[in-house]
């Protein structure tokens, strides 16, 4: 009977082709999944602007989640937690901590190990955290891949979604297959199979320990207005014409999802991570994007007004984006924790509408704003290094205390009416016309 080229034999058709050594060669069978170690994940505070109590269990916490995650894919035998910390416990008998890359490598060599996993989670603020992974191949002792998964909002929240990026990413690095068994896929069902009460069944059946998982599904079109998504994963998700008004996406991960023309007026992103996606001429009029990250997603055309924004929009694409009366400022109330302020540093914003908006300390370094419309804005205190003001609107705008070196403000208008240009910072380095209108 041929070999299968993965997994393990069956028992029975072992026995019938090799008799008598079918335990010897089962044995070397099972034996034959890459084992791979996973040690304690520390936590790194120096530079978080406070340390409160737990802090620190939240990265033991993460470890465990992490190791779940791990213990998913297929292929891997994860060595079990007792039994790497007993031979940690011997590498540290001299009082050294086991924090290097020479003695986790020496720890996995003792127990077989084709790689050994160290992690980390750092905290700079209640609402910022990173959480750290190095796989390192062990018999060589080089690092294969060193991953930082950024995290915004509630620490007990985000932090089940930064194990579970980073146990993909690890696995993607070691090779590793799907993080599903055979079963759960065979039984899954497709995009196409999926309803709105189907939706609803699968939210309900979610746990904290387990979200409901969208990944890849297409749920276009769809009637979910007012529907709680919370935490739930809809990386890839297609959502294009689907009605999410109202809808509660709180902490969900949207990455590389499409929601192209979809309605979530009203709904609820905070502490959504919503990399790549695509809203271009969506509706998000009056929702909530606190503590969320917009990075390199496209909302050109977007209905934006309204909008509550806190997050980290680095080379977002807002071409034409309506953003009328937006609240795009930083939130005073939350500046304890750190500046809590709306990042759209190298973003495309030309042509967009921001008039009468609340961009007080954002941050449009190196953003394009060609052609804008910010009149009558408050653009107090805000870093705007090198961002391109061509062509745009300022009639009104307010830019006290705001940093302008290496601005241009090339063919804008209302230049003359700005507020607040003589208390700007770097202005002699930036770039007006001859004679400002």
């Amino acid at each position: 009977m041929p070999m299968k080229r993965s997994g393990y034999f069956p028992l029975a058709a072992v026995w019938m082709s090799l008799g008598t050594f079918a335990g010897a060669h089962s044995v070397r069978a099972m034996q034959a999944a890459p084992r791979m170690v996973l040690l304690n994940m520390s936590f790194y505070g120096r530079g978080a602007n406070s340390i409160e109590p737990g802090d620190s269990g939240l990265a033991g916490q993460s470890g465990s989640l992490l190791r779940r995650e791990l213990s998913r894919y297929q292929g891997l035998d994860l060595v079990d937690s007792s039994t790497v910390a007993a031979v940690v416990a011997r590498e540290e008998r001299n009082g050294d901590p086991c924090n290097t890359i020479a003695c986790a490598v020496d720890v996995a060599r003792q127990l077989n190990a084709k790689w050994v996993v160290t992690s980390k989670m750092s905290k700079a603020s209640d609402l910022i955290w990173s959480m750290f992974g190095q796989l390192i191949e062990v018999s060589t002792g080089r690092i294969l891949t060193d991953q930082e998964v950024e995290l915004k909002g509630v620490s007990k929240v985000i932090a089940p979604q930064g194990a579970e990026s980073l146990a993909r990413r690890i696995a993607k690095a070691a090779g590793l297959g799907s993080g599903s068994s055979a079963q759960d896929s065979a039984s899954a069902p497709t995009a196409a199979q999926l309803d709105v009460t189907q939706v609803r069944a699968r939210l309900t059946a979610s746990t904290e320990d387990k979200p409901a998982d969208f990944s890849g599904m297409d749920l276009s079109r769809l009637d979910l207005h007012g529907v709680d998504f919370r935490r739930a994963s809809l990386i890839k998700t297609r959502l294009a014409s689907a009605n999410l008004a109202g809808a509660n996406l709180f902490t969900c991960d949207l990455t590389d999802a499409v929601l192209t023309g979809a309605d979530l007026t009203g709904a609820n992103l905070d502490g959504t991570i919503l990399r790549r996606a695509n809203f271009r001429d969506a509706k998000l009029a009056h929702a909530s994007l606190f503590a969320t990250i917009v990075e390199e997603a496209d909302l050109s055309g977007a209905d934006l007004s309204d909008t509550r924004i806190i997050g980290y929009l680095k080379k977002a694409k807002l071409t034409n984006a309506h953003l009328q009366g937006a609240n795009i400022g930083a939130d005073p109330g939350n500046q304890s924790m750190g500046v809590m302020r709306a990042a759209f540093v190298g973003a495309d914003l030309s042509g967009a509408d921001f008039s009468g908006a609340n961009l007080f300390k954002v941050d449009f370094s190196y953003a394009n704003l060609a052609g804008a419309n910010l009149s009558h804005t408050n653009i107090t205190n805000a870093d705007l290094i090198s961002t391109d003001f061509t062509g745009a609107d300022l009639t009104g705008a307010d830019l006290s205390k705001s940093d302008i070196t290496g601005a241009i403000f090339t063919r804008a208008r209302g230049v003359r009416q700005i507020k607040g240009l003589d208390q700007t910072r770097g202005r002699d380095k930036a770039t007006f016309d001859e004679h400002m209108e």
